[in-house]
Parts: structure tokens; sequence; C-alpha cells
């Protein structure tokens, strides 16, 4: 006949082990800290020996709440003075490092356990902060307020529509361009060479040329406020539109750079008879992306061109 159970200590004999080694350690020391843990990983194996036992748990001091035994000085607590997931916080002590190794002990025993519940609340997204900032500078150019800077075109305008109802939006904010913009920051700032010919108007506006036409200006401020230009359904002149290419390279607004190239094409604007210009001037200000399509539009339309041209 086996008896599976002959030579293993029972519950009530580990834990008044437990509270002989929590005695001697006040004479001993260290010296009992082997015991200890096994007498620890023991009932931490066997929670369900310990019903019984769960008051007389709670009330001993008998468990090592510390980081490393081996170097700081013991403290003894009852189950009833700590409490999983939080820091000392009144008569409660958090569990520390060498107990968080039996947990299921220590919750058999009582120990406690901080509930931190989530909290509903809404983070705003950071690039919902910066469409807010963007929206409400927009907003402010649009109603011509709080602006400081107007800018005047050097070139006319080819496009219809461009008329006097547009030079509010000739207007923008220093403060929010210099963010937007490295070229505009050295402006402003007088880091750039042009800017000594820059002077403030009557209205107490900065007034600075830009070598544009109305629409180009109006195009590259409407991107830096709203980074939405060009309406498919509003027309535009090529010039126009070579204009704000070139401007935005000058300002160095990539973004609008790259679009104003995608736009002469895709409105179909490039004909024989302008096809060459159009590829000169995308050339001298490095614009691939439209110089590589001329070059493959001419090869494609030889006989077309010849025709057209003569």
């Amino acid at each position: 006949m086996v008896f599976p159970d002959f030579g293993t200590p029972s519950a009530n004999e580990v834990v008044a082990h437990l509270k002989e080694l929590a005695r001697l350690s006040l004479s001993h020391g260290s010296v009992v800290l082997p015991d200890l843990k096994a007498t620890y990983e023991w009932l931490n194996e066997h929670t369900s020996y310990l019903g019984s036992l769960r008051p007389e748990l709670q009330e001993s001091r008998i468990f090592l709440n510390v980081d490393d035994p081996s170097s700081e000085a013991w403290r003894w607590s009852t189950a009833r003075q700590m409490a999983f997931g939080t820091r000392d916080v009144g008569q409660i002590q958090g569990v520390r490092q060498f107990l968080s190794s039996f947990p299921d002990l220590l919750k058999a025993a009582g120990v406690l356990e901080a509930f931190y519940p989530p909290i509903d609340v809404r983070i705003p997204d950071e690039r919902d902060l910066l469409n807010q900032y963007r929206n409400g500078f927009s907003k402010l150019r649009t109603m011509n307020r709080f602006v400081d800077v107007i800018f005047t075109p050097e070139e006319e305008d080819s496009s219809p529509g461009v008329t006097d109802a547009c030079l509010p939006l000739l207007c923008g904010h220093r403060t929010f361009l210099s963010v937007c913009n490295p070229h505009f920051e050295d402006r402003f700032t007088g880091g750039y060479a042009d800017s000594q010919g820059d002077q403030t108007s009557d209205n107490g506006l900065l007034n600075i040329s830009l070598p544009a036409s109305s629409f180009a200006i109006k195009t590259a401020l409407d991107y830096l406020y709203t980074g939405q230009v060009l309406d498919r359904e509003e027309p535009i002149e090529l010039e126009d539109l070579l204009q704000t290419l070139e401007l935005s390279g000058y300002l160095q607004i990539d973004g609008l750079f790259h679009l104003a190239q995608r736009e002469v094409v895709e409105r179909q604007l490039v004909d024989p008879l302008n096809f060459p210009d159009v590829r000169h001037r995308a050339a001298a200000i490095d614009a691939d992306a439209l110089t590589q399509w001329c070059d493959k539009y001419e090869t494609r339309n030889r006989e077309y061109i010849r025709v057209t041209t003569g």
C-alpha cells in the first residue's frame, strides 16, 4: 500500500516553522535565509492547503518585506500590512522585490492588490493639435486679423479670377510662416540677403516683394496655411502654374514644388508650342520630374510636334 503524503509536512507545521525562522532571525540574522526561501517556496506551491490558516497568516509577522535580504536591514510584516502594485501609503507597505517571487502565497495570505482602473479620456492626437493651430491661423488670415506681413507680386497674373479681392490673402503672419518655412524665417530675421530691401508699409505691415504673380504668392500661402491648393474645377493658366513652381522652389516649399509639377502635366497644359519653354524653365530650377516628363513627351509625340510647329 502506497502513502503518497508520507514524509510530507502539513501546512500547519510549515507555517509554525516559518514563525520560528522569523524569531530566530533576530539572533541568527541571515543564516536562516536559505531555509526561509525554501519555506516560502513550499507554501507558494501548496496554497491549496492554506485555506484554514488565512487568519493566522494575515496577522503573523512572518513576511520579510525587503528588496534584497542580503544587503538590507530585515523588516518583517504581516499580510495585512502589505499590498501589491503600490508604494508605501500610510500603514500599508508595497510588496518588495524579495517577496514578489511568491505571489500565490501572498494572495492566499490576504495581501491586498491596488487596482488602478483605466481612465476614459481621449488625448488629442498631435496631428489634431497641429491641424487646429494651422486652421486657426488660416481663419485669421482669411479674416485679415493679426497679419503683420504683406507680399507684393513682381509679375502679372494670367489666370482669370485674380482681382483686388485676393489682396488680403497676400498677407500673413510672420510667426506662423517662420515656423513653416526656413526661407521666411531667414527673411524675417534679417538673415536673407534680399531682406535689406523689405519695408514697412503705411498700415504697419512688413512689405516683401516676391518674384511671382499674385496667383503664385496666394497659392504658396494657401499651401502653407491649409496644405490644400489648386482646385481642379478652377481654370488656371500655364504661366501661373509655372510661376507657382518657380516660387515654391525659390521659397523651398518642397510639397508645393512637387505638386505644381504634377498639376502642369495632369491639367494637360503642355502642347507642342510651349513644351520647350516648360522644359527649359523646369530644368533651370531642378524640377526633375517635369523635365523628364517633357523629354518623354517629345519622344512620344515627334510627329505631332512636327506637324503642329510646321
